[in-house]
C-alpha cells in the first residue's frame, strides 16, 4: 500500500472508524451483500429533520451529507410545507459513477453515494408523465465522494475527532511547511531580497511595528489576508505609530490578528505583514505607496496565513468543529476490506471556495501572488503551493475528485495565459471601495506586464485589445457601483458583476481564422496618480471601423434575442451592461458595431453602444451582441447591402485617409 508522508502521533489499535447512525451502519455493513445490484438503494433517513439530527448528533456520515447540500435545504423545505406532508419520498441511498466497471477495483473506484428527496406523483396522468423521472421529482439532493484512504495510519489524530477546534491543525501545517522548503523547487521565493516597509512582530507578547530600517539583513517573514468587515478595530494611524513601534496593545488587536500573530510564531516567522497595521491607514500617500507593492509584499513572502473563514476581525482563525466532522468507514470487496473517506462531492467548494474571504476581492490577488496559502476555514485548513494542494483530510495531496469543480484553484506561479481566469473571477468578487477596482488587481497586472512588456489599458493589454473589448455579463446578479468614475464604459472594470471573456479569448488564440472589423488607433487614459496600473480618472479609445449601424433590439416570447436591421429580426445573442429591465419592456435602441469575424464558424462578436451626446462621434459601451452561426451571420450581412453606408459620416467624429487611401470611420468610446 502507498504509504503517507502524515502518520497517526498514537495508537489505533483495533482500527476504530468514525461513528455511524444505524442507516449509515447497516449500509457498511451489507454494503457486499448489495455489490451487484444496480437497483438497489440503502435505506436511509425518510426526511430531512432526521437527517439533520442524526447529523448534528454524531453520525459522521450523514454530516458529510448535510454539509454538501445544507446550503440548499431552506429552499427545500419551504417547497416541502407548500406541498403538505405524505408529498415527498425519500427512496433511499443509491451508488453512482460506475463503481460496476469490470475492470475497476476498490484501489481506483470513483464511488459517489446520493440521498434523494423527491416530490411524489400525483394521481394525475398528466402530472405522472411530467414526474416519471426521479431527477424531474427531485426537490433537494445530499451527495458523497467515496475515496480510497491513501494510508491505514492517520496523520496527526484520531479519527474520532476528539480533538475538536482547528487550531490543532499546527501540528500537520508545520509539516506541510517543511515538506515544501525541503523538497518544492517550484516554491523558492522569487523575491528572496525585498523587506516591507514595516513589518510586525510575533514575540510573545511584545508585538510592534518595525520599520524596514531597523531590519539589518534578509529575513522570512508572513502574510496575512483577511476580510476587514463593518466592525472598528485597531489600525496603524498617523497618531499612534510611535506608539505602535514600541508596542501594539494587545488587548486592542482584533481576534483574527491575535490568531495570525500565533500562527506565525508557531510556524517560526518572527514578522507578519498585515495591512492594517503595516500601512497608515489615515494618509492617503503612503496607502498609494504601499498598494503599488504588493506585489513584492506577498510575493516575498514565504507564507500567506489567510483567514478565510472570518467574515470579520471577531471571527479569528480558530474555530471549534464537532467530533465528527471526518468520517471514514471500512468498506468489504470480495472478502476484502478497504478503508473509505468519506467527503461533501464539493469538498473543495464546501469547505473553501464558499468562505468568506473567497469573495473579497483584494484576496484574490494575495492568493495568486504567494508563493504558498494556510487556509484556516471553518471545518479544516488546506495547504496551497506551486507543487501540492491538500488539506487536513487529504494531507498527501488533494484527490482528482476533489478538484475537477470549476471553482477548484491550481497553485501555480503567475503567467499571462492565466489573466483571463483572473478577470473572471476577480470581477466576480467584493469590493468596500468600488474605486478599488483596478488598484486591488494591479499588483497581479504589475507582474504580468513584467513578463510580456505589454501596455496595461484599464484592466485589459493593448495587444489584441480589439478581442478583450467583447466581454459579456454571466448569469450572476448585476449590482449597481459607485458613482466616481472606475473605468471605461468598454473596459469590464466598469461593471460590478462577473463577466466572461472566454468568446474573446478563443477568438483571439485562433487570430487566423478571425477578421477584424475595428482597428484601435489610439488609447488614451488618465492617471489618477503616478501608477499605471492604479486607479483612472478618465480613458478613451480612438478607433477605425467598418460598420456602424442604428438598430432595434427585441426578445422573443420564448426569452430568444433579435437585432432588427432593415425591417428584419435576426436572432442573436445580447448580452446588454445592466438594464435587462429596459431591453424587456419591448424594443431598444442601439449602434451595432461589429469588431471580430471568426471564419471557421461564420460567427459575428460585436459591441452595443449608445452615443454620449457630448461630442459628435463620441459613444460609450451599452452590451455585447454576437451572431453565433454562419446562417445567422449570412443573414446579418445580407441585411447591410440595404443600407447605403455601413457607416454614416455623420456617426463619426473624424474621417480620414490612410496610406493606401481607403476611407477611415472614427469614432471614440469612452
Amino acid at each position: 500500500m502507498e504509504t503517507s508522508d502524515f502518520k497517526f502521533i498514537g495508537d489505533l489499535g483495533d482500527g476504530t472508524i468514525s461513528d455511524l447512525c444505524h442507516h449509515c451502519q447497516w449500509m457498511v455493513n451489507n454494503w457486499s451483500k448489495y455489490l451487484d445490484d444496480p437497483e438497489f438503494k440503502f435505506p436511509h433517513h425518510e426526511d430531512i429533520l432526521h437527517l439533520e439530527k442524526a447529523a448534528l448528533g454524531g453520525c459522521a456520515l450523514c454530516y458529510q451529507f448535510w454539509r454538501s447540500g445544507s446550503k440548499y435545504v431552506q429552499e427545500a423545505r419551504d417547497v416541502m410545507d407548500k406541498l403538505g406532508s405524505g408529498s415527498y419520498e425519500a427512496p433511499g441511498i443509491i451508488v453512482e459513477d460506475g463503481y460496476r466497471h469490470p475492470k475497476s477495483t476498490p484501489e481506483n473506484r470513483n464511488l459517489r453515494l446520493k440521498l434523494s428527496f423527491l416530490h411524489l406523483p400525483t394521481s394525475s396522468d398528466e402530472v405522472v408523465d411530467e414526474f416519471s423521472d426521479e431527477w424531474q421529482r427531485e426537490l433537494i439532493s445530499f451527495e458523497v465522494e467515496m475515496i480510497p484512504t491513501k494510508s491505514l495510519e492517520l496523520f496527526h489524530r484520531p479519527i474520532d475527532g476528539s480533538i475538536g477546534n482547528t487550531k490543532d491543525s499546527l501540528v500537520v501545517a508545520s509539516r506541510w511547511l517543511e515538506k515544501c522548503r525541503k523538497s518544492h523547487w517550484k516554491c523558492s521565493n522569487s523575491v528572496d531580497e525585498f523587506i516591507p516597509t514595516r513589518l510586525v512582530s510575533t514575540e510573545e507578547g511584545q508585538a510592534r511595528v518595525i520599520p524596514r530600517i531597523d531590519i539589518q539583513e534578509p529575513i522570512e517573514y508572513a502574510t496575512l489576508s483577511h476580510c476587514w468587515g463593518e466592525m472598528n478595530f485597531l489600525t496603524l494611524t498617523k497618531s499612534n505609530l510611535e506608539t505602535f513601534q514600541v508596542r501594539i496593545p494587545q488587548e486592542a488587536l482584533s481576534q483574527t490578528l491575535k490568531d495570525a500573530i500565533e500562527i506565525a510564531r508557531h510556524l517560526g516567522f518572527p514578522f507578519l505583514w498585515i495591512d492594517t497595521l503595516c500601512i497608515i491607514q489615515d494618509n492617503p500617500f503612503d496607502w498609494e505607496c504601499e498598494s503599488t507593492l504588493m506585489s513584492a509584499v506577498y510575493g516575498g513572502s514565504s507564507l500567506n496565513i489567510a483567514a478565510s473563514g472570518a467574515s470579520n476581525g471577531e471571527d479569528g482563525c480558530f474555530f471549534p468543529r464537532p467530533r465528527n466532522w471526518r468520517c471514514q468507514a471500512q468498506i468489504q470487496f470480495n472478502g476484502q476490506y478497504r478503508r473509505y473517506d468519506f467527503v461533501p462531492v464539493s469538498l473543495n467548494y464546501t469547505c473553501l471556495s464558499s468562505m468568506p474571504l473567497m469573495s473579497r476581492a483584494w484576496a484574490l490577488q494575495e492568493r495568486v501572488l504567494s508563493t504558498r496559502n494556510l487556509h484556516f476555514t471553518t471545518t479544516e485548513v488546506f495547504w496551497e503551493c506551486h507543487h501540492t494542494s491538500a488539506c487536513e483530510s487529504f494531507p498527501d495531496v488533494l484527490p482528482r475528485e476533489c478538484t475537477v469543480s470549476s471553482d477548484y484553484f491550481a497553485k501555480k506561479p503567475l503567467s499571462p495565459s492565466m489573466w483571463g481566469w483572473i478577470v473572471e473571477r476577480y470581477s466576480g468578487c467584493n469590493l468596500t471601495y468600488a474605486t478599488d477596482k483596478l488598484v486591488a488587481i494591479s499588483g497581479l497586472a504589475r507582474q504580468i506586464q513584467k513578463q510580456t512588456r505589454d501596455q496595461y489599458v484599464a484592466g485589459m493589454w493593448r495587444e489584441d485589445l480589439e478581442f478583450q473589448l467583447c466581454w459579456s455579463h454571466t448569469w450572476m446578479p448585476r449590482r449597481t457601483i459607485s458613482d466616481s468614475y472606475i473605468a471605461p464604459t468598454w473596459s469590464w472594470a466598469n461593471t460590478d458583476s462577473r463577466v466572461d471573456i472566454a468568446i474573446a479569448e478563443r477568438f483571439n488564440e485562433t487570430k487566423e481564422n478571425t477578421f477584424l472589423w475595428i482597428k484601435i488607433l489610439h488609447v488614451h487614459l488618465q492617471h489618477s496618480g503616478p501608477d499605471p496600473f492604479g486607479q483612472l480618472s478618465g480613458a478613451s479609445l480612438h478607433l477605425s471601423c467598418d460598420c456602424l449601424l442604428y438598430v432595434f433590439l427585441r426578445r422573443g416570447p420564448l426569452d430568444e434575442d433579435y437585432m432588427v436591421l432593415n425591417h428584419e429580426s435576426i436572432e442573436c445573442i445580447i448580452s446588454l451592461d445592466g438594464r435587462e429591465s429596459d431591453f424587456t419592456k419591448g424594443l431598444q435602441v442601439a449602434y451595432a458595431l461589429p469588431v471580430f469575424g471568426d471564419s471557421s464558424s461564420s460567427g459575428i462578436t460585436g459591441l452595443l453602444l449608445e452615443p454620449t451626446g457630448l461630442k459628435t462621434g463620441q459613444y460609450r459601451r451599452i452590451g455585447q451582441f454576437r451572431f453565433w452561426n454562419s446562417e445567422l451571420s449570412e443573414s446579418f450581412e445580407l441585411a447591410l447591402t440595404g443600407y447605403p453606408y455601413q457607416v454614416n459620416r455623420e456617426d463619426c467624429s473624424d474621417i480620414q485617409t490612410d496610406e493606401y487611401g481607403d476611407t477611415l470611420h472614427i469614432i471614440d468610446l469612452v
